[in-house]
């Protein structure tokens, strides 16, 4: 059951509603389980479009509108279209699903694959990584 729930839980950031995909998963849970959700840090979008629009950081930290970019440092034939979030989306969203965060980490690349890859290892130290949560449905009451 567990893969079952993080194979569908890659998609969170296509669905239309992500609390009520939250609450599905949610409801798909063995008594003990969790799900576990990784996003791209949001901040790496505001950096991403200020610099892309020559705006501030606070200015597109909060813009709500989606854009679309070719990511330069990984593959120039790709257009990335991206719905912005901001923290407080990402919380609020958990919390209206009825889910409560256990753990959360951003993960940081290993130094041996940073020096295999050190366009990439520029890239995520200017424009951060991701986050990834463990979230755990809230307790009964």
């Amino acid at each position: 059951m567990i893969s079952r729930i993080w194979r569908w839980c890659r998609g969170f950031g296509y669905a239309a509603d992500g609390v009520q995909a939250l609450r599905t998963a949610r409801g798909m849970l063995a008594e003990d389980g969790f799900i576990l959700l990784t996003r791209t840090q949001p901040i790496r979008y505001a950096i991403e479009r200020a610099e892309q629009d020559g705006t501030s950081l606070g200015e597109e930290y909060f813009r709500t509108e989606s854009f679309a970019y070719r990511h330069r440092n990984w593959n120039d034939d790709v257009t990335l279209t991206k719905r912005p979030y901001t923290m407080s989306d990402l919380l609020n969203t958990f919390s209206a699903a009825g889910l409560w965060i256990e753990a959360t980490i951003e993960p940081q690349m290993p130094v041996e694959a940073a020096e295999r890859h050190p366009h990439k290892h520029a890239v995520m130290n200017r424009y951060l990584g991701i986050l990834m949560f463990k979230l755990r449905p809230l307790p009964a009451r």
